[in-house]
């Protein structure tokens, strides 16, 4: 679904296998992996990597500050 919008809370920071995580209280569906999390102003926080396996309404982003490097 092409330019779909959810809204969710961010609900945390986690270390993650020593990646900055952005904890987020949002249910994460299959093909969401690689969207950006963008804050009221449109900014990106993280880009979506991974849903929990223990509850549906919690996923993780990577924090967009980890990813800077890749840009460079």
């Amino acid at each position: 679904l092409t330019h779909s919008v959810v809204k969710g809370v961010v609900s945390g920071s986690r270390i993650i296998d020593g990646m900055p995580m952005v904890q987020l209280a949002v249910p994460i569906e299959p093909g969401n992996s690689g969207g950006p999390v963008l804050d009221r102003a449109g900014r990106v926080l993280g880009v979506v990597t991974m849903k929990s396996a223990v509850t549906e309404n919690l996923g993780f982003a990577v924090n967009v500050e980890a990813l800077q490097a890749l840009l460079e």
